[in-house]
């Protein structure tokens, strides 16, 4: 992919390593707010973000 670690990719994109690490885990359900949004732009979940 890219060749990030999670943290670095979470820094880039202005989330916590633990909300990013939450997501790839599994142990949210991504329905709305910033799981979601990160969710979306991990490309885990279809949608749109907006910037």
């Amino acid at each position: 992919m890219l060749g990030l670690t999670a943290k670095e990719w979470a820094e880039q994109n202005d989330f916590t390593p633990s909300t990013v690490y939450a997501v790839l885990n599994g142990q949210k359900k991504c329905l709305r707010g910033v799981s979601h949004r990160a969710a979306v732009l991990l490309g885990i979940k279809a949608g749109e973000v907006e910037q």
